[in-house]
């Protein structure tokens, strides 16, 4: 993932993972209402496993957060999801929001990002462990060019445990069944768990002063899906 960000679209980052879209959603907005009905039709949920380990306590005897088991990738996240999704992005410390928006991002500012993105956003997943959001995945179709841009979000106590793995193999998912060509993420070039991510991916990488864009073929990836060589879930 890429940077967490300010702008409608920023992509996330894995180890911090939270990035930028590549471009606002603005020249996407009547394919966004095209798109609501068919994120409302139903919820697409599918599993994906996260090795366990024993989960410490702290001094007080309270278990600290631990690897747990992802229990699901809910696709078609809609407006019922709201409150988790803003839960979420205001508990973003700052470093996170300059990452991921690449401005001073206040409470006020994300809560117009909310609004953006389930307005606007393509598509967005989220992922669930103990029955909770932990992080999610917008997605922006840029029309009329065929390639979509993600951005991700996972809280930074989850971060490191395959969590952005999962949202970036719903979002290819996605991004094939939409027909699109190619996905798209950005993320500062010093973010190494979003380079391994999206290299995980067999994403091609491209050096714009000091910023990565990872691009994903969708066909290719698709491919390497149904190798029998190909590692599953």
């Amino acid at each position: 993932m890429s940077r967490s960000g300010g702008r409608p679209g920023r992509p996330a980052t894995a180890g911090g993972l939270v990035q930028r879209p590549l471009a606002r959603p603005v020249e996407v907005a009547q394919y966004a209402l095209e798109q609501r009905d068919r994120r409302g039709r139903g919820l697409g949920r599918r599993a994906h496993h996260i090795e366990r380990e024993p989960r410490a306590r702290d001094q007080g005897g309270q278990l600290l957060p631990g690897r747990g088991d992802l229990e699901d990738v809910l696709a078609c996240v809609h407006d019922a999801h709201e409150a988790e999704l803003r839960r979420i992005l205001l508990g973003l410390d700052a470093q996170s929001r300059l990452s991921r928006f690449a401005t001073v991002a206040t409470d006020s500012y994300l809560e117009g990002h909310l609004n953006t993105a389930l307005s606007g956003a393509a598509f967005i997943a989220a992922a669930f462990i103990d029955s909770r959001m932990r992080g999610f995945v917008e997605i922006y179709n840029v029309a009329p060019l065929q390639f979509a841009e993600a951005a991700f979000v996972v809280e930074r106590e989850w971060r490191g445990r395959g969590i952005g793995s999962a949202l970036l193999r719903e979002a290819m998912h996605w991004a094939v069944n939409a027909d699109v060509s190619q996905l798209r993420m950005m993320f500062a070039r010093d973010n190494w768990p979003m380079r391994k991510m999206a290299s995980n991916a067999g994403a091609r990488f491209d050096l714009v002063l000091n910023e990565i864009i990872a691009t994903v073929d969708t066909e290719a990836w698709a491919v390497q899906l149904k190798s029998p060589c190909s590692r599953r879930d």
